[in-house]
């Protein structure tokens, strides 16, 4: 039980790194090449719908939209 107590702690910090370092790098391509005003903020609202129709919170709609906003 200790192993997978200490395999979750390591998770929780190790996922969302490399998760933020993988996903950061097509997003900063994204970013760079959009010349159009509210392409980030019409991507936030999208992925937040796809995540909400997916059975995750609404909080994390109104979240993406308030960060790229």
């Amino acid at each position: 039980m200790s192993h997978r107590r200490r395999l979750v702690q390591i998770c929780v910090v190790v996922i969302p790194f490399v998760l933020g370092v993988l996903t950061a790098i097509p997003f900063i391509l994204f970013v760079t090449k959009t010349k159009k005003f509210g392409m980030v903020t019409l991507k936030g609202t999208l992925l937040g719908m796809i995540c909400f129709l997916m059975g995750q919170s609404w909080k994390k709609t109104i979240i993406s939209f308030c960060i790229f906003t």
